[in-house]
């Protein structure tokens, strides 16, 4: 008999909701929330539900993105039912709808990530519990200018400035 795909995988209900939460919340896709977070992203963008499974899941492999949005459906239906998440058209109306963090998704994954913050390597934007410390020279930095505990980051100085 042949493994399955996904196979041996696991994610928590709490992991998966991290995870859309934050997603939905760094995007953009979050419902009256631009004044409590900052003011960078295009707030009320919406996101569909095979987006959401792909976020939740991202080490799984689908198919088909139906198959994402089915395996996050139950997941879904609980941040629905405890108002962190909301089923909307979104800013621009009409016949598009998506998927929005409410401002109780929001707190709740501040609660949990911290407030935005700027990564003053390369000025992405963070959370702060994310935010991970240069071994060489004690700065902050993020995740997308991580190369790893060996290479010297950005904020480093460099032989120009000794």
């Amino acid at each position: 008999m042949s493994e399955g795909r996904n196979e041996g995988k696991y994610t928590s209900d709490e992991q998966a909701r991290d995870r859309i939460l934050r997603m939905l919340v760094l995007s953009g896709c979050a419902r009256y929330a631009k004044a409590r977070i900052d003011e960078y992203a295009k707030w009320g963008d919406i996101t569909n539900a095979s987006s959401l499974g792909f976020t939740a899941f991202p080490d799984n492999k689908f198919k088909m993105p139906q198959g994402a949005a089915f395996a996050v459906a139950k997941i879904k239906y609980r941040m629905e039912k405890d108002g962190l998440l909301i089923l909307t058209s979104g800013r621009y109306g009409g016949d598009s709808c998506g998927y929005q963090a409410t401002n109780k998704g929001v707190e709740w994954i501040i609660s949990r990530l911290g407030k935005f913050t700027e990564c003053p390597s390369c000025g992405h934007r963070v959370f702060e519990k994310e935010q991970l410390t240069c071994p060489h020279c004690e700065n902050y930095k993020c995740e997308k200018c991580d190369m790893g505990d060996d290479v010297e980051c950005a904020s480093c100085p460099t032989e120009d400035d000794i």
